[in-house]
């Protein structure tokens, strides 16, 4: 079983844009993300730009929406059904920047369909930190084909090409089901905010605005108040 992290490295302005796949175990994937089209701060569900598939073809979906790069993560064991249940309830829930982003809803789904070694959506962190963090192999999205990236950099020669997309219909009547980590006062929630306090802040580098100074920057070209 594979689960898939995208980025856009472009997203808002430079901080990225995450979104998530999984592998429904039939040869289809599940592939979608919180879009946040309006750019504000809390965008209603019908409003935020969720959206959620279910194709043959993980990368095609990501490519026509401009992602740029992707990790795959392997998984002797898969829980299908609840990642398609954590979709459900994301898609119910408001966008918000620091608690439900693109990077929580990656999070959530990815976690849980049985991925346990993500790093946390620290509120401090944004979306292309925390791809960076993912500890999977990387790969770019090109025009055409998909290259593997080794320490940053693409190797000549090592080109997958896509599948034709094929699109199918996701499962109906599925139940929405808050993650136990999203449930306060549930010990895996106790956990999770634990591991948010404790993760360590993304490393400084000089050509590099803060990602405080560079939402504000971000708001303001939007017209977005604060």
């Amino acid at each position: 079983m594979r689960a898939v992290v995208f980025v856009r490295r472009s997203g808002a302005r430079g901080l990225g844009h995450a979104g998530w796949a999984f592998d429904c175990g039939d040869g289809s994937f599940c592939v979608g993300s919180v879009e946040n089209p309006l750019h504000h701060l809390r965008t209603p569900p019908r409003s935020d730009g969720f959206w959620a598939l279910r194709t043959r073809d993980p990368i095609q979906p990501m490519r026509q929406r401009h992602y740029t790069d992707f990790k795959v993560i392997s998984l002797a064991e898969a829980d299908i059904a609840r990642a398609w249940r954590t979709v459900a309830w994301v898609s119910s829930q408001p966008y918000e920047v620091f608690g439900h982003n693109c990077m929580d809803a990656t999070y959530d789904v990815l976690r849980a369909y049985g991925v346990g070694h993500l790093p946390v959506p620290a509120h401090h962190w944004e979306p292309n930190h925390w791809f960076d963090c993912v500890d999977a192999p990387r790969y770019h999205i090109g025009d055409a084909d998909v290259l593997l990236e080794q320490a940053g950099r693409s190797r000549a020669g090592v080109a997958l090409p896509d599948l034709d997309s094929l699109i199918t219909t996701t499962p109906a009547d599925i139940t929405p089901e808050i993650p136990t980590w999203r449930a306060p006062q549930h010990p895996d929630w106790h956990h999770f905010q634990a591991d948010l306090r404790a993760a360590q802040h993304a490393p400084a580098r000089k050509w590099r605005p803060s990602l405080a100074a560079r939402l504000a920057h971000f708001l303001t070209r939007h017209h977005t108040d604060l």
